[in-house]
């Protein structure tokens, strides 16, 4: 016989431990990044979600259910623990619970069950480690996951009780790009939202995304009713919600906020909704409940029986949530408690970070944001949803029974101070109680404190970690810059190559130098090149005398080596070698080997550039760029196997065609030739691919694609995969890019991308050089946003020293003898740049200039000075009465290559006028001050020397008082030297 529900639950829980056999099967079905509101069961009319309300026809759905963090690894902790983030241990995502807590595995095969997980139902990797008696399929988008447990529990034959989980990936990014069923037009866009056709685009997307999810719910559910009849629990949630602004990594409802619908046949009553609050830890103890056990009481998670027995409308009266970060791409703690009577109070521990994510980072996943910023510029609504976004006040107050949307924040409203206290206060207790440690995990990126939301007119940066910068005109506002911050380009140069010295706290940056001989530029930092050594020079003539190209330093077997291409002076024959230093010592002496076997036999190398290592499973390979055949030029790329880092063994092998697709070509549209070289090597936690450049290095649409070693054999080419799509491409302002390579920040904690750009969009080889951060994604692929536009400030790499305060007075002589050449960091063409015995040679053009541009030469004091100071310094014009300006940079912050490219102050000297003139720069224009008349004898060293006192400033010339001026615009910064279009020699700098 049948009893009646009541009776059911009540016999359930006078007996506690029935039977194995009386045991309920339970399926858990857990979508990803869904937001509760965007399905029809909730009240969306975009959106029909059917098998989402079919399973609700047949039990309760609750209308207030949360979870305890919004994002991924700490919110299904959270489900599988019953514990808060804080208890667990699990707090950002990516992160563990503690491995002595026991788990909900454990519960259910204490009660006879067999307990088996599908898809993501851990975070992704961690799932075995939960104690799931089968757990499969678990990885990043894996999405024959729901498919194959539906075969899985078909094929089943066993008499235990069975507690499924099965996690589907869908809707987390990437969204799919077949999204025609949904009319962009006519999609309702929420008011937290910047509504543009961009944004009704991804929208669209991401209805297609929700739309796959609620199919495999629906099928899911069809197979447990196929399998097991009545005899079974069902349970649909969602982990948080979707990855947009104010959803996921957020505790506003549409982050904490889930779908919950449990079914269960005979035991509760279909089509029910019930308002009660609930949390994902109180789902452990419910079904360990309903299973027949005792819910656990040492949990922060209570059971919600009674609510679906019918017994009780109300569960709990607040809702505690947390979120920590996702890595560097989200660092900003955030507590929150939301009350049963409407309430929300929020508090975000570091209102001076920024809040950024990987919607803010990543184009390839929410390429909207872009779209937002721009919309920014003219429209004021989108300027403060962009600024909402990723500035956040100390504290929130919401009252959501009127404010559904959460955007009116009531924490300044003298009528609601009682509220915030007693609010305030009850979160205070909470974090006490789980001993909440406020930790910061990850590096934050804090707010400039200069940066001005109250004159932003025109867009300037879809590139740069999500921060919404913009300016008004050009590249740069003139707001003197943090000390955290950088702007590029950093250096002159093509095909940059640059490694940390294991040896050494630097970085050892490898050019040509003038393609005559070999640099290694030693530098504290990523974002300057520092010291140059010239380590290898070229012979007056020879095989090896000319066209040194593309230098690559590696350490191999205790010892540097360089690859790089030679001719003697004739393209066509270009050959690999390789240098090994004598020693342990990247700058000491280096042995010529080569050429290296680039043919197809012993004996016969063929034409070959761009030569890189890897190593692969025990064994080294190297890859260039060759010709298929002598007098060919046609280049593809190649690979061997190596005896020893000076030794190829042939034959080679052509790793991919040329020209498997249009944009690899010369010119656009597939027309020209398909061109590869630059191979390089990124290999990640999962992958290793190969990053190589395309089209014709000398156009602006140079480029950089893709190719994925899926196969164990690097000479198999069919076991590298071409991505059909370039990875990095040029944009309106930073082109003609190539030739990339990619070096930890000093604390190893951020990967950056370094690579060069053309400087003008005339055919030639006119570069500089770039860095700017990366990111490797969840499943081990490398992320490219696009290249960041010149001038734009970026955050300094992780771990990067600040210039160490200087002892004064500072003395320096500026010549190859000076100890002190190590605190000066070169802006300009290598060539025009040089510390030689007579001095510092800055704008002197070679008899044989390499790609040579003018660039207002400078260089940089690495030295942290006072503001108020006393600079002096001796400029020899050597003779030219028509020389230009030669003088010093004071209060200087972003400085890069370019005329103006810095924000600061100059005063110099100018022969051709006889004239001492003081101006600013904003980054990328030159302002005058003040000029006066002096006579200059360009047959003697000149001294100038200018003193600085807060806003006043008076220059001096051979000790003769010139003029004052005043200016308010800059407070402080580095010191420097620069000519402009000539040629002068220093000596002598002192600093007081």
């Amino acid at each position: 016989m049948k009893f009646p529900i009541t009776l059911a639950f009540s016999l359930l829980a006078l007996f506690g431990n029935i039977s194995r056999a009386e045991r309920p099967n339970i399926v858990v079905f857990l979508s990803d990044d869904h937001t509760w509101r965007d399905s029809s069961l909730y009240g969306s009319t975009e959106i029909q979600t059917p098998h989402m309300e079919r399973v609700a026809s047949a039990g309760m759905t609750f209308d207030r259910a949360y979870v305890n963090s919004p994002s991924c690894a700490p919110a299904r902790a959270a489900l599988l623990t019953g514990l808060y983030p804080a208890r667990s241990g699990a707090e950002a995502n990516h992160s563990r619970p503690r491995a002595d807590i026991k788990k909900l595995p454990a519960y259910f095969q204490q009660l006879g069950y067999e307990v088996v997980s599908f898809g993501k139902v851990g975070h992704y990797r961690q799932t075995p480690e939960y104690g799931f008696d089968l757990a499969r399929h678990f990885g990043y988008h894996e999405d024959v996951a729901v498919p194959n447990a539906i075969k899985w529990l078909r094929e089943r034959d066993s008499d235990k009780p069975l507690c499924l989980l099965v996690g589907t990936n869908w809707p987390h990014v990437p969204w799919p790009t077949d999204s025609d069923e949904f009319a962009a037009d006519e999609l309702q866009v929420p008011p937290t939202h910047v509504d543009n056709p961009t944004t009704r685009e991804w929208r669209s997307r991401y209805l297609a995304a929700v739309r796959t999810m609620d199919n495999e719910l629906g099928q899911v559910y069809d197979a447990a009713r196929e399998k097991f009849g009545d005899n079974f629990i069902f349970l649909h949630t969602s982990d948080h919600g979707a990855q947009w602004p104010f959803g996921k990594w957020n505790l506003y409802e549409d982050g904490i906020r889930c779908s919950l619908i449990v079914t269960w046949p005979g035991n509760i009553k279909p089509a029910m909704r019930s308002s009660a609050m609930v949390s994902w830890m109180d789902i452990l103890p419910t079904l360990v409940e309903m299973a027949g056990g005792e819910a656990p009481q040492t949990i922060d998670g209570r059971s919600f029986l009674p609510v679906l027995r019918g017994e009780t409308e109300s569960h709990r009266d607040s809702i505690f949530t947390t979120h920590s970060g996702d890595g560097n791409n989200n660092v900003f703690p955030i507590r929150s408690v939301r009350t049963a009577d409407g309430w929300k109070y929020i508090r975000n521990l570091h209102p001076e970070f920024l809040f950024t994510s990987h919607v803010t980072g990543h184009p390839s996943d929410s390429g909207y944001w872009r779209s937002w910023l721009q919309s920014a510029v003219t429209d004021s609504k989108a300027r403060d949803r962009v600024l909402a976004y990723q500035r956040r006040p100390a504290e929130e107050l919401y009252q959501l029974k009127d404010d559904a949307w959460e955007v009116t924040n009531l924490i300044d409203d003298p009528a609601h101070a009682a509220r915030v206290n007693e609010l305030s206060e009850r979160l205070d207790a909470w974090m006490a109680q789980t001993k909440d440690p406020q930790q910061v995990f990850g590096v934050p990126k804090e707010i400039a404190a200069k940066e001005k939301p109250d004159i932003i007119t025109v867009f300037i940066n879809p590139a740069d970690a999500g921060d919404p910068k913009f300016e008004t005109t050009a590249a740069n506002d003139g707001t003197q810059l943090p000390p955290n911050q950088f702007v590029n380009p950093i250096g002159e140069g093509a095909d940059p190559w640059v490694v940390r010295d294991p040896n050494a706290n630097r970085y050892l940056w490898c050019f040509s130098e003038g393609n005559r001989a070999i640099a290694i530029h030693t530098s504290q930092r990523l974002t300057s090149l520092g010291t140059k050594h010239i380590v290898w020079q070229a012979p007056d003539s020879g095989p090896v005398s000319q066209q040194v190209w593309a230098p690559e330093l590696h350490l191999l077997d205790g010892k540097w080596h360089i690859y790089f291409a030679a001719s003697n002076g004739k393209n066509e024959n270009h050959l690999a070698y390789v240098l090994v230093s004598d020693d342990t010592d990247p700058l000491g002496n280096y042995t010529l080997h080569g050429p290296l076997e680039t043919g197809d036999r012993a004996g016969e190398p063929i034409w070959a550039i761009d030569m890189t290592i890897l190593e692969h499973q025990g064994k080294r390979y190297a890859l260039w760029s060759g010709w298929d055949e002598p007098g060919s030029d046609r280049q593809y790329l190649y690979a061997a196997a190596m005896k020893s880092p000076t030794e190829i063994i042939p034959p080679r092998v052509r790793i991919c065609s040329n020209d498997d697709y249009p944009w690899e070509f010369t010119e656009n549209g597939g027309r020209g030739r398909g061109l590869n070289e630059a191979p390089q090597v990124l290999i990640t936690d999962r992958h290793t691919f190969v990053l190589y450049s395309c089209g014709a290095s000398w156009l602006p649409t140079y480029k950089v694609g893709r190719l994925h070693l899926n196969g164990d054999n690097p000479l198999d080419p069919g076991s590298w995969t071409k991505h059909d799509k370039p990875v990095f491409e040029s944009t309106e302002t930073t082109f003609g890019l190539g030739h990339s390579c990619f070096v930890p920040s000093p604390d190893a904690s951020e990967l950056w991308h370094v690579f060069h750009a053309k400087r003008d969009r005339e055919p030639g080889w006119r570069r500089a050089v770039f860095v700017q951060p990366m990111e490797i994604g969840h499943r081990g692929f490398p992320r490219f946003s696009q290249p960041v536009r010149p001038g734009v400030p970026l955050n300094r790499p992780a771990g990067e020293p600040q210039p160490a305060r200087g002892k004064l007075p500072f003395i320096a002589p500026l010549d190859v003898k000076d100890t002190q050449l190590a605190f000066w960091n070169p802006y300009g063409h290598h060539q025009f740049i040089a510390f030689e015995e007579d001095g510092l040679n800055l704008g002197r053009v070679p008899d044989a200039p390499i790609n040579d541009y003018r660039s207002g030469e400078k260089v940089m004091l690495d030295v942290k000075v006072p503001d108020d100071l006393s600079i002096a310094v001796s400029i020899d014009f050597l003779d030219d009465a028509q020389a230009r300006d030669a003088g010093i940079l004071f209060r200087t912050t972003g400085p890069s290559v370019g005329y103006d490219a810095q924000r600061g102050y100059f005063v110099g000297l100018v022969p051709k006028t006889e004239l001492v003139i003081f101006g600013i720069m904003d980054g990328n224009n030159w302002r005058e001050l003040a000029r006066a008349r002096t006579s200059i004898d360009v047959t003697k060293p000149q001294l100038l020397r200018v003193e600085i006192r807060g806003d006043d400033f008076t220059a001096f010339h051979n000790e003769k008082k010139i003029l004052t001026t005043r200016d308010g615009t800059y407070s402080s910064g580095a010191v420097g030297l620069r000519v402009v279009n000539t040629h002068a020699r220093f000596n002598a700098i002192r600093i007081e």
